[in-house]
């Protein structure tokens, strides 16, 4: 990628809709759960920011990470 190009293409997914895609695809046993991927700012401010937004991680909802496992047929 050049300096200061595009990302690309980026695509956020719903719960309803990643597993729908996976059992399209014809996975079976899908699991998609709300994961938090846990990391420490590194600027002082966002690193309170966060301290005293991280209750907000244990209602499921607001987690930033969906993980999904599946099994093949």
């Amino acid at each position: 990628m050049s300096e200061g190009g595009s990302l690309g293409h980026v695509i956020e997914y719903s719960r309803d809709h990643l597993y729908w895609q996976f059992q399209k695809a014809g996975f079976k046993d899908c699991r998609i759960d709300y994961c938090q991927m846990h990391h420490s700012p590194t600027n002082p401010v966002f690193r309170i920011m966060s301290w005293i937004g991280y209750p907000l991680f244990l209602v499921p909802h607001f987690r930033d990470n969906l993980l999904a496992i599946a099994r093949a047929p």
